[in-house]
């Protein structure tokens, strides 16, 4: 199940800035077909798993997650996200944003290296829930 919201393309931005491209909420299975491996040239994404564990195939790294993890994928990245228990869905909230610039990383980056493409959430976790949640 994706639940899916897009920005739309005619809100004024400039091309320099970061710009939210989407918001999924989404509840994957163990079987791949929801989501394939795939990457994206100009989107950058931050996920959060609120449900489940997760398997992630990350640029050939293999990781796995729960709730309060945050996934983060560099553009150019290949990607995809699985549940870890073919009985048990993983369910995440995934948000692109476009021409995201960090100090000391390239264009489109968000992660500095393999260690960082999943993190916990800690004591912010609820904190970044309520927010995906109000967008």
């Amino acid at each position: 199940m994706i639940h899916m919201h897009a920005i739309p393309a005619s809100l004024p931005h400039t091309a320099d800035q970061p710009r939210m491209a989407y918001l999924t909420n989404t509840e994957v299975d163990a079987s791949g077909k929801v989501r394939a491996i795939h990457s994206h040239h100009d989107i950058t994404e931050i996920g959060l798993v609120y449900a489940g564990q997760g398997f992630h195939v990350i640029d050939g790294h293999e990781y796995r997650s729960e709730p309060g993890d945050l996934i983060l994928y560099n553009t150019d990245m290949l990607h995809q996200d699985l549940a870890l228990h073919a009985d048990a869905p993983m369910r995440f909230f995934l948000c692109g944003i476009s021409n995201i610039r960090l100090r000391s990383l390239p264009l489109g980056h968000i992660a500095a290296s393999p260690s960082d493409y999943v993190v916990s959430s800690g004591p912010y976790f609820d904190f970044l829930l309520h927010g995906f949640e109000a967008i």
